[in-house]
């Protein structure tokens, strides 16, 4: 029988309920916008915090500003780390020796004060964290980047390893630190946790495997963390306790991203699925099936009523958290291009 007919008549109540839509939705194939980059494979994407812009990173390393709303998408005349997209378009890039600004219609990047490498940057792209190199310490310094100013310096022992990554939290108050260190034949890692604001070492974790991606949620209170399986941990980012293990997905862990508000977070796996949890439960709300290819990234639009993922066959899809109901008025559209 037709799903048709089964819809209510004007003025009826719905009876149909949670196993109604998820069939449904099955029969149907998942709601979701579809486009296609051609054959270029998406790397990652990098939204401004009002949901509105973002930029996409291809496999040739070329830079697109994609604003889904208005339809519009241009390549940008810039190659490198982009580590935030202000809410006004402005990209905030590390340079290697620096950092950088490059505001919308511009070519040239505007170089700030600061001739360190830039590490990372809060997602409004208003603070950077550098650091530079002494012989005992990494010498790790947050600025503004309205003026440039130093506001805070801490000194963050060796141990003698190399730091591998950072991520800097969306408060700018806290930083998770990833260190490397070989002894002959085997590698001892630590993740860090540092306070900012007090300048001292919050805690200390020391995991068997090498931290592939580290999220902080947009409150600064839980840290998400993968080590290249098919688990994201949430931690405490006060403590450092475990508060979920996530099994995520049935194969690696590409990316993930908390939702504006902080209670969801969107995962991408290699077994071609994005899936959506509760970040207070743990529990898993939904999974989306549709790529046909590993998903390498997702990030969320529109303040958060959209999630946008990409796999490596340069396919992207976009889809409602608002399970398990379509997006109202999504289609698809395969073989539409954005480029």
């Amino acid at each position: 029988m037709a799903l048709a007919a089964h819809e209510p008549a004007p003025g009826k109540s719905d009876p149909r309920g949670f196993e109604w839509f998820a069939l449904r939705d099955e029969l149907r194939g998942d709601p979701a916008e579809v486009f296609r980059l051609g054959n270029r494979s998406v790397r990652r994407f990098r939204t401004a915090p009002d949901g509105a812009g973002v930029i996409v990173e291809d496999d040739s390393d070329s830079l697109l500003e994609w604003r889904p709303a208005a339809g519009t998408l241009h390549r940008l005349a810039v190659r490198g780390n982009i580590h935030a997209v202000a809410n006004d378009g402005t990209l905030v890039v590390g340079l290697g020796d620096g950092w950088g600004t490059l505001p919308p219609g511009q070519t040239n990047v505007t170089r700030l004060s600061g001739s360190r490498v830039l590490l990372d940057a809060t997602p409004d792209g208003a603070f950077g964290l550098l650091v530079d190199s002494a012989a005992t310490n990494f010498v790790l310094t947050l600025r503004r980047r309205s003026d440039g100013a130093a506001l805070r310096t801490i000194a963050v022992p060796k141990l003698g390893a190399y730091l591998g990554a950072a991520t800097l939290s969306p408060g700018a108050m806290q930083v998770a630190l990833e260190f490397e260190r070989e002894a002959g034949l085997e590698r001892f890692r630590r993740l860090e946790l540092w306070d900012l604001n007090r300048g001292g070492l919050r805690w200390r974790l020391n995991p068997t495997n090498r931290i592939r991606l580290a999220r902080f949620s947009p409150d600064d209170r839980h840290l998400a963390v993968s080590f290249g399986g098919a688990t994201v941990w949430l931690l405490d980012a006060q403590t450092g306790r475990l508060e979920h293990a996530l099994t995520a997905h049935t194969d690696r862990v590409n990316d993930f991203a908390f939702a504006p508000a902080g209670n969801l977070l969107a995962t991408a796996g290699a077994d071609q699925t994005v899936s959506l949890w509760s970040v207070a439960g743990g529990t898993r709300l939904r999974t989306w099936r549709g790529h046909t290819a590993a998903v390498n990234t997702v990030a969320w639009l529109a303040g958060g009523t959209r999630i946008v993922s990409a796999d490596n066959d340069g396919e992207v899809r976009i889809w409602s958290p608002d399970t398990p109901f379509p997006v109202p008025g999504s289609h698809r559209c395969a073989g539409r291009h954005l480029w």
